[in-house]
């Protein structure tokens, strides 16, 4: 889409406001490194501890947005859900590659 940003921005940014680039990419790179990393913890309260900075993570990169003024708040929340759409999408291709190679396997 070719919405225009917001006027009067803290920073300067060019191209166009929707979908936020900046939260989709945090998104997605924030959820890859949970799907690798939690996993290979053993301690719960580490897993919760990391989970929880990535969350915040994601809130600083989405508020920075708008706070900045280069995006609407609806830029942000469209960029955190196509990145969570994307995401399940990836996962649920990923588990059914592996699904239906360990079927290839036991045949």
């Amino acid at each position: 889409m070719q919405r225009p940003r917001p006027i009067g921005q803290l920073v300067k940014d060019t191209g166009f406001s929707y979908p936020s680039g900046h939260t989709f990419s945090t998104a997605i790179l924030i959820l890859t490194i949970l799907f690798i990393i939690v996993p290979l913890l053993e301690d719960q309260e580490v897993q919760l501890l990391v989970s929880l900075l990535a969350i915040i993570w994601i809130i600083i990169i989405a508020f920075s947005r708008i706070y900045l003024r280069n995006h609407f708040p609806t830029d942000v929340l469209a960029g955190l859900l196509l990145a969570v759409s994307w995401w399940e999408i990836m996962r649920a291709a990923y588990f059914y590659y592996l699904e239906s190679n360990f079927q290839f396997f036991k045949s």
